[in-house]
């Protein structure tokens, strides 16, 4: 108590020093040290729950960065995923488009006529059926462009 009002000049202006002194002079020694053992306890008690209140709010915060992380992997390999399975379709329907010219070629010749223009069938990509069984689906946002198919 003494190192209290010595320490603070406010307390020392507002506090009547001879009642103080004669009220520690009437107190135990025993008493004042227990006095500031629970002071000291409610100190330490208090830093204890700042310091796991701070623990905790750091813990959530590091698990929704790692999450939002995941999230955003995830997001990207959708994306990179759509993006293989496009071009994938893409191809085979190249490919399929050249073996439908040469079909077309061989009959034309078989027959001895002309070749005619083929007649193409524009489709969406969401809609097409590649030969090979592959089917690009849930790219209506992506996917604006069709696909022009030659019969």
């Amino acid at each position: 108590m003494r190192f209290i009002l010595k320490t603070s000049p406010l307390l020392s202006k507002c506090v009547d020093k001879q009642f103080i002194r004669s009220a520690i002079k009437n107190i135990d020694y025993e008493d004042i040290n227990k006095l500031e053992l629970k002071i000291a306890e409610n100190i330490i008690s208090r830093f204890d729950q700042i310091r796991k209140a701070v623990r905790d709010s750091r813990k959530c915060y590091k698990q929704n960065q790692n999450q939002n992380i995941k999230e955003r992997i995830i997001e990207f390999e959708k994306k990179k995923e759509l993006e293989i399975a496009k071009e994938i379709a893409r191809e085979q329907l190249k490919k399929h488009k050249i073996s439908l010219k040469q079909k077309h070629h061989s009959q034309a010749s078989l027959n001895g006529t002309k070749t005619l223009e083929p007649k193409k069938i524009v489709q969406s990509l969401n809609q097409y059926h590649p030969p090979c069984g592959l089917f690009v689906k849930d790219c209506n946002e992506q996917c604006t462009d069709d696909l022009v198919i030659i019969k």
